[in-house]
């Protein structure tokens, strides 16, 4: 770690006095550290000796090859106008290396591009994206790079193509004559116009001047419009369109040099250095543009922290999901905020540490930021009190609302009723003073160091309401685990989520303003928006520890059991042999019997097959009995004496399976069986099993796992059957419990695949912090509410060991007292048909509502896995979403579809309404052309219904 610090340093140094002094980027062309290839063109497969001759007659033309492209991302300056950086320096280099030639990159308009390429002053150009129409002009390859799209705006205006617009539409610029044109053309709703602009200056014009009100060009424009700083802004287009580029020349005598690359491109070297290039130049651009950015005041500050190594300290909020806040149970900080933190490091070379390696209450950290003990803070939200105070930068990196929390079985408020209502309020955050602000005669209110001890009292109801943000419902739900809470109010008052400094640090708050600039800090908010943790409070012991304590107390209980089932068989020979005897003798003998009934439970030991024949007769002696002519109670006593045998031999043969599995006398068989098929039946099960309406089970499956396995599917269903019950037994009515199989392939064409069972139930059976009185808890007999056999036991977590030991695999297991547990098991498994388990046929688009729920997570998640583009939507947005997007299909929960079909019968859209149904329920009477999916859902259910339904054409409404 150490060596590569010291070589991001050494490398921006370097860029920083390539900016800094002139002569010094003049010198620098000996120092240019292209992507070195060892290739060359002669190397590559097809290549005759015709195209040699060809080659060495380029050669002979004795001057170098002009590689023309457009000033952008892949083609800019530094300080010498006339030295070329970027991907187009980076792909002249390595051509030059590869064909023997030397190749000139340079810098042109659009329209002088096309022009010197039709004169011939132009030789190549990596700009061009192949069509049937310009390969009529141009010889091309195929790509050599791919593009994503950008909509450019002026700074602080909402995405025009999200808008609503009741007079003049929205006008969009494209460039003329462009690919880009027809790929974002058909993706925009009619009522937005386009506008054809000639190039990027005409498009900055048009911006200016209210003409357009947003551009959308390939991303490589960034580089025209990140010059003019903060006038403009640049976003990413969705749904993401990409357009590939070509290496292009309209010159016959320069045709091989095409020839050959279509040859290259289908060698696997050529195209991973070709990717190198562009990942490489990428990164040279970001550099570039913020180095040249800053100002002599900003470049003197990075000069001295940089040639001192000094770190800058920070305080770090510990209480802030998702923006920063630290993980207990694996001790580390986490967050956005050190996320875009660390990528700001990288492109400056400075060197930000923590002042607080342990949580500190935010109050602390507030009051080290104001006395200037800290340089600035992860997050600081701008309020009243805190104007003048501290400052800001004007990027931030991600935008969130005010809003009250509540319980789920809260009804929902309006403002009128919030003054009425117990609210929780967090110590020093900016969300209790705006409270106090819009609120400042409000009197019941309460507050707590955390929101840790603000949720707990809400769970408890000593509020009513908690104060916050809305991001807080994602630390409930995502991170805690607690699914028992809503959004109840979101006030309509938005925040930026940004760095906060302390009065001192103006350069430093300046160039950290600069670095975000280009940094994709959306991206980075969003990926911990939808991340969902497996949080537990404590760590609880392996299985094999907890087996070394258990044997013991098994082998006691062995020899107890079967002298209690030798006894309660001479009991039940003497109540055959006096049954018809004097009904006093009758009594005195039932009372002797009842042993066996108080064996429940107690069973669980490996007694060998003795045993099993001793309650085998037993059981056999009661059914016999239970025929004779007895009263009532002698014949429930009976009844009692023959189904505890029955349980009695069950878990006897379980006992014996243990014993057998630990010999490791295991037979396996090899059966053909579909993974759809024991995905299914592993559903059923646990859905049969789930300890009450209110718990939830998430699914997810890797999609590219085979469709069709070898295996022994008895023994792996018992494996896993054992493992999803563990923790069901004794459990809460609430929670729920993830389910998910990953898999990958190994050397030996084997497919390892690992089972992860995650719960939020609450573990009967882990190890309390004070006394294990828990650590074992046999089934209790004669309950048909219970689970029959082992399921769920720790001896048939043994069983399920050894299985898994049978097939290359393990298991380890995680219980949390009073929480739930993490299990996860991995077995090899061949593969009989190696096609994937879901392939979706086609791209959609589809429209989520009320994605903060578990199941719909689960759902996004597993669309993303397949390119799909998920658009998230609440109540407040559906209405936009369904009237200015295309998409194919919304999916929405049961409870909300009273809400949705109002809002798809006015927006008139021929959306497919697709209706997530609990899985123990019927579907209910559904509105035309809406269809029923039962959850859980994972990804095999879902591309069959969209392949299905894509099919038929059937659109609600």
């Amino acid at each position: 770690m150490g060596n590569e610090n010291i070589r991001i340093t050494f490398l921006t140094v370097l860029v920083f006095f390539w900016v800094l002094n002139p002569s010094f980027s003049q010198a620098s062309d000996h120092l240019k550290n292209y992507t070195q290839t060892s290739l060359k063109f002669t190397d590559i497969y097809g290549v005759t000796e015709d195209d040699i001759s060809d080659i060495k007659a380029i050669c002979d033309l004795n001057r170098p090859l002009i590689l023309g492209a457009l000033y952008s991302t892949e083609a800019f300056h530094f300080d010498n106008e006339e030295m070329v950086e970027g991907f187009l320096a980076e792909l002249a280099a390595w051509l030059s290396q590869f064909f023997g030639l030397e190749i000139e990159p340079r810098i042109f308009t659009w329209d002088n591009l096309l022009i010197g390429l039709d004169d011939g002053s132009i030789d190549l150009t990596n700009e061009l994206t192949k069509t049937p129409a310009r390969q009529l002009k141009y010889f091309m390859t195929e790509a050599i790079a791919e593009r994503s799209t950008i909509i450019v705006s002026l700074k602080d205006k909402e995405n025009p193509l999200i808008l609503l617009t009741e007079g003049a539409p929205v006008k969009i610029g494209l460039l003329s004559n462009t690919v880009i044109y027809s790929l974002v053309r058909p993706v925009i709703a009619s009522h937005i116009a386009t506008i054809t602009v000639k190039n990027h200056d005409e498009a900055l014009k048009a911006l200016l001047n209210g003409s357009i009100d947003a551009y959308i060009e390939d991303e490589t424009a960034r580089g025209f419009f990140d010059r003019f700083g903060q006038d403009v802004q640049v976003r990413p287009f969705l749904p993401m369109i990409f357009s590939e580029v070509s290496l292009s020349t309209a010159n016959k005598k320069i045709e091989p040099i095409i020839r050959i690359m279509k040859l290259a491109l289908i060698n696997d070297k050529v195209r991973e250095e070709l990717a190198a290039l562009y990942k490489k130049s990428q990164e040279q651009y970001f550099r570039h543009a913020f180095f040249s950015s800053l100002t002599e005041d900003e470049q003197a500050y990075l000069k001295k922290a940089l040639a001192s190594g000094d770190p800058i300290y920070y305080g770090a909020d510990a209480d802030n999901y998702p923006i920063s806040f630290y993980n207990h149970v694996e001790n580390k900080w986490q967050g956005s905020a050190f996320d875009v933190l660390a990528e700001v490091e990288r492109s400056t070379g400075l060197n930000f540490k923590r002042k607080n390696e342990r949580p500190l209450p935010w109050p602390t950290i507030l009051n080290q930021l104001e006395k200037e003990e800290i340089a600035f803070v992860p997050e600081l939200i701008v309020t009243r009190s805190r104007r003048g105070k501290f400052i800001w930068p004007s990027q931030s990196y991600s935008r969130d609302y005010f809003a009250l929390i509540s319980r789920v079985d809260k009804p929902d408020i309006s403002l009128n009723d919030i003054i009425y209502s117990k609210i929780g309020l967090v110590e020093s955050t900016a969300w209790t003073e705006t409270f106090h602000n819009w609120f400042p005669h409000h009197t019941d209110t309460h507050t707590f160091i955390s929101s840790d001890a603000a949720f707990e009292a809400l769970e408890k109801e000593e509020i009513d309401i908690l104060m916050g943000r809305r991001n807080l419902i994602l630390k409930a739900v995502n991170f805690l685990n607690k699914p028992g809470f809503k959004v109840n109010y979101i006030f309509n008052n938005s925040f930026a989520s940004t760095f906060g400094f302390n009065h001192s640090q103006t350069q430093l708050c300046s160039i950290v303003n600069k670095a975000m600039r280009i940094i994709e800090t959306q991206l980075i908010n969003e990926r911990w928006r939808t991340k969902i943790f497996d949080t537990k409070a404590n760590q609880a012991t392996s299985l094999s520890s907890r087996l070394l304590i258990v044997c013991p107390i098994l082998a006691i209980i062995a020899l107890t059991t079967g002298l209690l089932f030798y006894t309660s068989r001479r009991e039940l020979i003497k109540l055959r042999m006096t049954c018809s005897q004097n009904s006093k003798e009758l009594k005195h003998l039932l009372e002797s019997s009842k042993l066996a009934t108080k064996l429940k439970g107690h069973a669980l030991a490996a007694v060998g097959y003795k045993l099993k024949n001793l309650t085998s007769y037993l059981a056999a002696g009661a059914e016999q009995t239970n025929k004779s002519s007895l009263s009532e109670e002698a014949s429930s006593a009976a009844q009692d004496i023959s189904q505890t045998s029955k349980e009695a031999l069950a878990l006897i043969d379980g006992i014996l399976d243990f014993s057998k599995t630990e010999s490791e006398r295991i037979e396996l068989k090899e059966i053909d069986y579909h993974l759809d098929d024991l995905i299914e039946e592993l559903i059923d099960y646990v859905c049969q099993k789930l300890p009450g309406p209110a718990a939830q089970i998430l699914v997810q499956v890797d999609n590219n796992l085979p469709s069709v396995l070898i295996g022994d599917t008895d023994k792996i269903k018992r494996m896993l059957f054992s493992l999803l019950t563990y923790n069901l037994n004794n459990s809460s009515d609430d929670g729920y419990l993830r389910f998910s199989i990953e898999g990958e392939k190994t050397r030996q064409g084997l497919w390892h695949l690992t089972f992860i069972i995650a719960d939020t139930f609450g573990s009967p059976m882990a190890i309390d912090e004070t006394t294990n009185h828990n650590l074992y808890k046999p089934p209790c007999f004669g309950h048909s509410n219970r689970l029959t056999g082992l399921e769920g036991t720790e001896l048939s977590l043994a069983i399920a060991v050894n299985i898994a030991k049978s097939m290359d695999g393990e298991v380890q297991i995680k219980d949390f007292y009073g929480q739930g547990s993490l299990l996860t098991t991995s077995i090899n498994q061949k593969a009989k048909d190696e096609t994937p388990l879901a392939i979706l046929e086609e791209k959609f688009t589809v429209v989520v509502y009320e994605p903060g729920t578990l199941q719909n997570e689960s759902l996004i998640q597993t669309l993303d896995k397949f390119q799909v583009t998920v658009i998230e939507s609440d109540r407040e947005r559906l209405m936009t979403t369904l009237t200015s997007l295309s998409a194919d299909f919304l999916f929405v929960s049961e409870q909300s579809l009273a809400i949705v079909t109002p809002l798809l019968l006015t927006a008139k859209s021929d959306i497919q309404l697709i209706v997530l149904i609990k899985p123990s329920q019927t579907p209910p009477p559904l509105p035309s052309g809406a269809v029923a999916l039962k959850t859980p859902v994972y990804c095999s259910t879902i591309v069959k219904l969209l392949n299905n339904l894509k099919e038929k054409s059937s659109k609600f409404g």
